[in-house]
C-alpha cells in the first residue's frame, strides 16, 4: 500500500487476487466500500477528510487491516 500519507491516491496491491476492500475512519464508520478483484488497484481517496483511517481487504479467505493517513 503506498503512499502512505496518501492526498489523493491510494495504490493497494498483493500478490494474490484482492476481492474488496473498505475503507473506515478512526471512529468505525465506514466511509468507502471498492470491489477490486484484481491484484492491484489505485484508490481515490480525495474526498476523504484529513487524517487517519483503516482499510479492511480480504484475499480469498482471508482478511486483513492496514493504516493509511490521509493527508
Amino acid at each position: 500500500m503506498y503512499p502512505n500519507p496518501a492526498s489523493s491516491r491510494l495504490t493497494i496491491s498483493a500478490p494474490k487476487t484482492i476481492n474488496s476492500a473498505a475503507i473506515y475512519n478512526i471512529l468505525g464508520k465506514q466511509v468507502m466500500s471498492i470491489e477490486i478483484n484484481k491484484n492491484s488497484e489505485s484508490i481515490d481517496v480525495s474526498n476523504l477528510a484529513t487524517g487517519m483511517y483503516l482499510i479492511k481487504y480480504s484475499i480469498d479467505n482471508a482478511v486483513g487491516t492496514a493504516k493509511f493517513i490521509k493527508q
